[in-house]
C-alpha cells in the first residue's frame, strides 16, 4: 500500500523529472487557527491564503483540538470535497499519522483554502487548530 501523504519517489517508484514537467515541489505546511466561540456555531467560507509564488497540492492533515468538530474543505476551484461536514472523530489527529487526502488536491498561488468547521462538542470557547500537509509547486519559467 503507497502513503498518499508522501511523493512517489520515496515510495520506490519512478517520478519524472522535475526539469521536464516544469516544476519541482517542496514540502510544506499551511496552519490554520480558529476559535468557534459558541456552542454548535457554524463558521462558513473561512479562507486560508495561499503564497503568490508558489501552487499548493493538499496531500494530508492533521489537527488538534479542545473539542469536537465538523468540517467541509473546497478545492481550488471553490468546489466542496464532501457532501457535508466531516466529523473529526472520522480524521486522525496524530502528527506521526496524517489523515491522507487522496489524490492530492491543487490550489492555485494566490488561491485560498475555503472551509466551513462547526463546534459539535456543545460548549463554546472550541480552539481547533488545522495543518494542511502538502507541497509548493514551484513551476520553472
Amino acid at each position: 500500500m503507497l502513503n498518499p501523504t508522501a511523493p512517489v519517489s520515496v515510495q520506490g517508484m519512478n517520478q519524472p523529472n522535475p526539469h521536464e514537467v516544469g516544476y519541482a515541489d517542496v514540502g510544506y505546511g499551511y496552519p490554520f487557527d480558529v476559535t468557534i466561540a459558541n456552542a454548535n456555531q457554524l463558521l462558513t467560507n473561512q479562507a486560508l491564503a495561499i503564497l503568490s509564488n508558489a501552487d499548493f497540492v493538499w496531500r494530508g492533515l492533521i489537527f488538534t483540538s479542545t473539542g469536537t468538530f465538523s468540517l467541509r474543505i473546497y478545492d481550488g476551484d471553490q468546489y466542496a470535497l464532501s457532501p457535508g461536514l466531516i466529523l473529526s472523530q472520522n480524521l486522525t489527529s496524530s502528527p506521526g499519522d496524517p489523515f491522507p487526502w487522496f489524490p492530492e488536491v491543487w490550489y492555485p498561488a494566490g488561491g485560498k483554502i475555503l472551509i466551513d468547521i462547526q463546534d459539535t462538542s456543545g460548549s463554546g470557547g472550541n480552539v481547533v487548530e488545522l495543518l494542511f500537509l502538502g507541497a509548493n509547486r514551484y513551476r520553472y519559467q
